[in-house]
């Protein structure tokens, strides 16, 4: 295969190297449509992968969700290896790069009491159960909580 002389060519040969290999990448090649046409403004379509292309095609835009943003992270990621790969200049984004996701858990603590008293009341449940079983389960569970009240 001859080496491709533009960053088009070099997305195409991507996207048939991915279908070659059983992916239907639609969507994919959609968004890479889109990286080519950020590159040509960057830099008018030389066969490379700018940090400055990465880094613009990474941005997220206010309404976007995170995790569109990570799938965007991911195919420019795939596409700048395999340009590496075949002998091209390319910024590939490390693979432990990852945005900051905010979690709105919060873990409750028990405490030692509160403990005790869930303890408690598996006990008595054991006890007052017509489970031939739940007696072994509760107590399964508390001896791998090790906890003794």
């Amino acid at each position: 295969m001859l080496k491709p002389k533009n960053f088009q060519q070099v997305v195409d040969a991507y996207i048939l190297e991915k279908r070659s290999l059983g992916a239907g990448y639609k969507k994919n090649a959609r968004m890479l449509r889109r990286v080519v046409a950020l590159q040509m403004q960057l830099n008018q379509g030389e066969p490379l992968l700018s940090k400055e292309t990465v880094s613009t095609w990474i941005e997220r835009a206010p309404w976007e969700s995170e995790s569109n943003r990570r799938h965007r992270i991911s195919v420019i990621r795939c596409l700048g290896k395999y340009m590496v790969r075949i002998g091209y200049k390319a910024y590939v984004i490390p693979d432990k790069f990852a945005p900051v996701q905010s979690y709105t858990y919060v873990p409750y603590i028990f405490s030692d009491n509160e403990l005790g008293a869930l303890l408690t009341s598996v006990d008595t449940f054991c006890e007052k159960t017509t489970s031939e079983h739940a007696s072994l389960v509760f107590r399964i569970i508390r001896f791998f909580g090790g906890l003794t009240i």
